[in-house]
């Protein structure tokens, strides 16, 4: 009988959790920095997070949190297709991307680091795998 998990070994496993450390380096580096950029403009009195509290504001903020995760999705699909080239992105080594992301993701989440939009969690998982597929889509090479 056929083990169907068997493909599963033959998967270029350290290559996507190279993209996916590589991903989550660049996307955590522009949320820190982004984050930091928010925390001085609150000390220096030009904008306060604490004063545009609103159930818009939230909404509009949960919005641009799952459209971050796309985006980080995206990224590591763009990264896979211009540095790792090696990697034969089929349908199987995207959805074997989307744990290596949310790993790297998860480890990105326990560092004691200010972060807004880089994270771990189930809307942000929905994002990561919206983002992968829609821009991963395009990229299935078909033999």
């Amino acid at each position: 009988m056929n083990n169907p998990l068997n493909r599963l070994k033959y998967l270029p496993w350290l290559l996507l959790l190279q993209v996916a450390a590589l991903t989550t380096a660049i996307a955590g580096a522009v949320d820190i920095l982004l984050m930091l950029g928010l925390i001085q403009l609150d000390q220096a009195g030009v904008f306060s997070l604490a004063s545009v509290r609103s159930p818009l504001f939230d909404l509009a903020l949960s919005l641009l949190i799952f459209a971050a995760a796309a985006g980080v999705g995206a990224l590591g699909v763009v990264l896979m297709e211009r540095f790792f080239s090696q990697i034969v992105i089929e349908n199987s080594v995207l959805w074997a991307f989307v744990p290596c992301l949310g790993v790297t993701l998860f480890l990105f989440s326990q560092l004691p680091v200010p972060r807004l939009l880089v994270g771990i969690s189930y809307p942000q998982l929905i994002g990561l795998v919206l983002g992968i597929f829609l821009k991963g889509k395009r990229s299935y090479r078909r033999f």
